[in-house]
């Protein structure tokens, strides 16, 4: 909940990343690209209109979502006074940020684009192989990645539009814009985790999160 839209995954993308390249380059990684996967999006019976419609619904996690598992993404929707229940008897459930199967489209009425997470792929050199090369494949290589990079953040919108279009041809109800109340609700109530990633970056944790608002001028 702390993005909106690409665009704003891609702002915090740049702010934080000389902290992502730090923590790879722990690893012997040296980062050359990413890649945004489809952003985890919430399916219902019924359409979410306000925050009083979490109220006793029983919510799920996509069955697949480990990573949804690990960052604990049923956390703000039970602060909303959701009911944590199996996805056999959900009454709305979190994608896991892949193209969803025809389970969902067959299973609920509606789709709202909360833009709830937005998982990054990277993609990496060993450093002992960047290093072995010479410095004209190094700068190749970089250029290569920058330009990959950018074509995979323009494909993912795509896609993403694409996605829409097919999940409302199978005649479930999409909603691009959610209410900005529900928005709000959720926003607050993922507060603590958004803390918590916070934290994770490190000591510049805290001033990446405020330059990150600033820049999209949402506090």
């Amino acid at each position: 909940m702390l993005v909106a839209n690409f665009g704003e995954a891609e702002t915090l993308f740049r702010i934080a990343r000389p902290s992502y390249s730090t923590a790879l380059a722990r690893h012997g990684q040296i980062l050359l690209a990413t890649e945004p996967t489809r952003p985890a999006a919430l399916w219902s019976t019924f359409r979410i209109r306000t925050p009083g419609d979490f109220k006793g619904i029983a919510f799920a996690l996509q069955q697949t979502s480990f990573a949804g598992e690990r960052g604990a993404w049923e956390r703000p929707f039970i602060r909303l006074v959701a009911r944590l229940g199996s996805p056999f008897e959900a009454e709305a459930m979190l994608s896991n940020g892949f193209l969803a199967n025809s389970m969902f489209t067959q299973n609920f009425a509606s789709l709202m684009e909360l833009f709830f997470a937005v998982q990054l792929c990277f993609l990496t050199v060993a450093e002992p192989v960047f290093t072995s090369l010479p410095e004209a494949q190094r700068q190749v290589l970089v250029a290569a990645g920058r330009e990959t990079e950018a074509a995979l953040w323009k494909g993912i919108r795509e896609d993403l539009q694409r996605d829409r279009q097919d999940i409302a041809a199978r005649g479930v109800a999409v909603t691009d814009q959610p209410p900005a109340d529900v928005l709000a609700a959720l926003r607050a109530a993922a507060e603590p985790e958004i803390q918590s990633w916070a934290s994770s970056m490190g000591a510049d944790g805290a001033t990446l999160l405020a330059d990150y608002r600033r820049a999209i001028r949402r506090g």
